[in-house]
């Protein structure tokens, strides 16, 4: 694996190995964290993950968001869920359609981190 920089809620954590990045992914601020992954000395592609998940790959492109038909959640299909981006209190809005579970944004994060690519276990949105 290279070394990637995950950013979050403030601090920036260096990963050498996946063990690094699952501890990295468990740290919360008031229990909520949002994490920006990127190979280290690099700006693309990256990944965020709120749970919900988009990949920017390039600069140009506006991203892409994961979802999942075949992972279901329990949340209810049509409803909204609330996460949060660069603090503790700024709230963004997402679809349950494009919320993951935690263990199926792990695989993606993996497989990003891996790779440096999309992951396949998912479908993926143009923002």
């Amino acid at each position: 694996m290279k070394k990637i920089k995950i950013c979050h809620f403030g601090r920036k954590s260096f990963c050498a190995t996946w063990d690094d990045v699952a501890q990295t992914l468990e740290q919360a601020v008031d229990g909520v964290n949002e994490f920006f992954i990127v190979e280290e000395h690099t700006m693309f592609p990256y990944l965020v993950v709120l749970v919900h998940m988009y990949c920017v790959p390039n600069e140009v492109d506006g991203g892409l968001l994961a979802f999942s038909d075949d992972v279901p959640t329990d949340l209810p299909p049509d409803g909204i869920s609330i996460f949060y981006v660069n603090t503790p209190t700024e709230e963004i809005q997402i679809y349950n359609d494009y919320v993951i579970p935690k263990a199926l944004a792990q695989t993606v994060v993996k497989d990003f981190v891996e790779t440096g690519k999309m992951s396949n276990c998912v479908e993926w949105d143009e923002l």
